[in-house]
């Protein structure tokens, strides 16, 4: 069964709103980027990852593993339930963002395919053939990408076993949001039927160029109470994403 086929969305769930809340070698800012790849894969927890790779226009390479649904012990949901509310898991928001944007459809009708495909192995420290399911529908397909890049903690594991800082950071990169291709909207500012691509510029605004700390006790200079852009979502008669 098609893994994807059972994360549908209802009215009753909470996809969030536009925030610009509060890797690597990429600046802050929104990049024109292709799909160049994306396959499915589950975590040791049962939790299911959609693994990215972007390219960018000048031909670098982003790469980034999103978490579309809890591990076992959670239910393999796409959402969680709080005060009585469904409310979408924020890496579901972003992956089903990236399909409506690019192709018109939700990630629940994306129909993966088995390819062997070249992975990183982290025994023979070198990428090696592998069957994947590939969500060969966004593979090629042009978007918009925001890109923070941001100071994190280096983890080093500890006599329990568990990973705790190290006292040294390292810089990475994260996406944050996507825009269409074609006008720059955003996902809420599309079923909001809004005249213009307002948040592109508002996202600009606040994190072109910055770095955002998150490092545990460290400083976090002008990162903290990040403007939010709140969009009310009209529930939609038909598909706005085509």
């Amino acid at each position: 069964m098609n893994a994807l086929a059972q994360l549908t969305v209802d009215e009753t769930m909470n996809a969030g709103t536009d925030s610009v809340g509060s890797s690597g070698p990429w600046d802050s800012d929104i990049y024109q980027t292709t799909v160049e790849m994306a396959y499915m894969q589950k975590s040791d927890s049962g939790a299911l990852g959609i693994h990215l790779t972007l390219k960018g226009a000048d031909e670098r390479l982003l790469r980034q593993s999103v978490y579309v649904t809890g591990g076992d012990a959670k239910g393999n949901l796409h959402y969680y339930v709080k005060d009585g509310k469904k409310n979408l898991l924020p890496g579901y928001v972003m992956i089903d963002a990236l399909a409506l944007l690019s192709v018109g459809k939700p990630l629940s009708q994306l129909a993966p395919e088995n390819r062997i495909i070249k992975v990183y192995d982290f025994d023979a420290q070198a990428e090696v053939p592998a069957e994947k399911e590939v969500l060969v529908e966004l593979l090629g397909q042009p978007i918009y990408t925001a890109v923070q890049k941001q100071v994190v903690d280096k983890n080093v594991k500890g006599a329990d076993g568990s990973y705790v800082p190290s006292g040294e950071t390292k810089e990475v990169n994260e996406i944050d949001k996507f825009f269409r291709a074609k006008d720059k909207m955003t996902q809420a500012e599309i079923l909001a039927n809004a005249s213009e691509a307002a948040f592109f510029n508002t996202w600009k605004a606040k994190w072109e160029g910055q770095v955002r700390n998150r490092a545990k006790g460290a400083a976090k200079s002008g990162t903290a109470g990040a403007p939010v852009t709140s969009i009310a979502t009209a529930k939609p008669t038909g598909s706005l994403f085509g």
